[in-house]
């Protein structure tokens, strides 16, 4: 895991090294155009300058998105989160066929989700943990 102090850095080591790069690029580049290309050759630097940093952006943004999607999954699967959904919807439903007295409702619940049972609210399966 990268802390402020480190990304903050690394960004500053990249400007530095952007720049000890492309400023004499661009001062050899354009000493050897004519006069009347000069202006030319620096709208070409700037949007070429600009169609890299839109491009940086983007792939790091694919990248770190899909590190964050790879780790939160190994994250779920390891916490054994990925059915807390259909716990909190089998929570609410036992609770509400209870508060309606509702024998039906509670022995469809009891059907499709066959670890809570009536008269169980206070298990662990039945129950949704905070």
């Amino acid at each position: 895991m990268a802390t402020s102090t480190v990304l903050l850095a690394m960004l500053c080591l990249r400007s530095f090294c952007f720049s000890c790069v492309n400023s004499p690029n661009s001062l050899m580049t354009l000493q050897a155009l004519p006069e009347a290309q000069v202006a030319m050759g620096i709208g070409l630097f700037s949007v070429s300058r600009g169609i890299a940093g839109t491009l940086g952006v983007a792939l790091t943004t694919t990248f770190l998105e899909h590190q964050r999607t790879i780790y939160a999954i190994e994250l779920a699967q390891q916490q054994g989160v990925l059915t807390l959904p259909s716990e909190w919807t089998k929570t609410q439903l036992h609770q509400v066929f209870l508060g309606l007295g509702d024998p039906i409702g509670l022995d469809q619940v009891s059907r499709l989700f066959p670890g809570c049972q009536p008269g169980h609210e206070t298990r662990p399966s039945c129950v949704r943990s905070v």
